[in-house]
């Protein structure tokens, strides 16, 4: 059964007893690692400033080398929750989670926070004229998470 990403986001906000699809499954744990992806590297970003923070002595207080540190802070592509644990405590902290319910989140066409950052600060003049045209949220086969797929439209040529 192939559904539409609006009776996805439909069916996983009611509680029917029906089967969530794995697109929709995979979205939410894409988004959940993001989040929680994002979380830890602003805290990180934020003590390297303030407290003089460094990969290093995460790594020693975790007996990792600083490669996997820096790995981990990339890309949460890889991430338990022991790993988010691990980094939080590291950095004197430890992880405190929210819920929200789905029928209370925005639904909108917003595009991936990394996105809009670039388009705000304007990083590069050549994306000036181009916008996202659509955002592909698909399970990936490699992994738990989902393959993400941005397919940009030039919106001079409209």
């Amino acid at each position: 059964m192939t559904t539409s990403p609006k009776e996805s986001w439909k069916l996983a906000s009611c509680l029917e007893d029906e089967k969530l699809d794995p697109v929709t499954l995979g979205y939410f744990q894409g988004l959940a690692q993001n989040e929680a992806h994002e979380t830890v590297l602003e805290l990180f970003l934020k003590m390297a400033v303030s407290d003089k923070l460094t990969r290093a002595f995460i790594a020693r207080r975790l007996g990792k080398s600083p490669e996997q540190i820096t790995r981990w802070l990339s890309a949460p592509g890889n991430w338990t929750l022991d790993t988010l644990t691990n980094l939080l405590l590291a950095m004197g902290h430890r992880p405190k989670f929210a819920v929200e319910r789905l029928s209370e989140m925005r639904q909108s066409n917003q595009h991936h926070p990394a996105v809009q950052k670039a388009i705000r600060h304007n990083i590069d003049d050549s994306l000036k004229n181009f916008r996202v045209a659509r955002t592909n949220y698909l399970p990936n086969p490699n992994t738990d998470g989902p393959r993400i797929s941005i397919h940009f439209a030039n919106s001079a040529a409209q």
